[in-house]
């Protein structure tokens, strides 16, 4: 028996009506992971969209030299794995539960037939999404910020005269 999705809290489906939720309520899988979970890798192809229900999951990206560095954190009510929504299959980063996890999983295809189907729901669902992009920019510019900034108070910077 499928697990019934509550999709009230999620950010991204604030400006959904009730049985607009509702629809894309029905096209979610529940997934209840452990800690340490890969959902998608950086490059790879990947068919879903992920919203978390509970838990957190780190975003990482791997540096040109190898190391992976985490550049943000998702908790409950967020969205991770648009990029297949706007027609790109490889992912830009990796994803990774940090502990356990509920997530409600979305197979693309379908959410874009529903899109198909009913334009309303489609303009206020990727409106949804677009949203939480444009939140995650701006979480990412503010981050970027800070590090530039610190990089130029960095003794390394001060001793030799620049900082780059």
């Amino acid at each position: 028996m499928p697990v019934s999705v509550d999709l009230q809290g999620a950010r991204f489906t604030l400006r959904l009506s009730e049985p607009h939720r509702k629809a894309l309520a029905a096209l979610a899988t529940v997934r209840e992971c452990p800690g340490d979970t890969l959902l998608f890798e950086e490059q790879k192809n990947s068919p879903f969209v992920y919203c978390v229900l509970e838990g957190t999951v780190s975003l990482q990206v791997r540096e040109p030299f190898g190391d992976v560095v985490e550049i943000d954190t998702v908790g409950p009510g967020e969205l991770l794995g648009w990029s297949p929504l706007f027609g790109r299959r490889a992912m830009t980063a990796s994803a990774r539960t940090t502990g356990p996890c509920r997530l409600a999983v979305f197979e693309v295809s379908r959410v874009a037939e529903l899109c198909d189907r009913d334009p309303r729901f489609g303009f206020e669902f990727l409106r949804g999404v677009g949203l939480q992009v444009s939140d995650r920019l701006r979480s990412t510019r503010r981050a970027l910020a800070l590090a530039r900034q610190l990089s130029h108070q960095s003794p390394y910077a001060l001793r030799h005269g620049d900082s780059d």
